[in-house]
């Protein structure tokens, strides 16, 4: 369906609206990583913990957008 593809185009849209070239977001291993990694966005960081007594990583991405014309 693509709905994830299409929720971060339009919030890359409506940040550039606002001058932003820039989206930073976080996720985690409970998650499909490697979508964000597929769309372009670069992982910036990552740190292990625990969260429900199970050791989980949480990524930190970066996704460079243009500017609105």
């Amino acid at each position: 369906m693509g709905l994830g593809r299409k929720l971060i185009e339009e919030a890359a849209r409506s940040a550039s609206s606002y001058g932003c070239t820039g989206l930073f977001f976080y996720t985690d291993t409970d998650c499909n990583f490697g979508f964000y990694d597929h769309m372009g966005a670069l992982r910036v960081g990552s740190t292990d913990t625990i969260c429900n007594r199970m050791p989980l990583t949480v990524f930190g991405y970066y996704l460079k957008i243009p500017l609105a014309q």
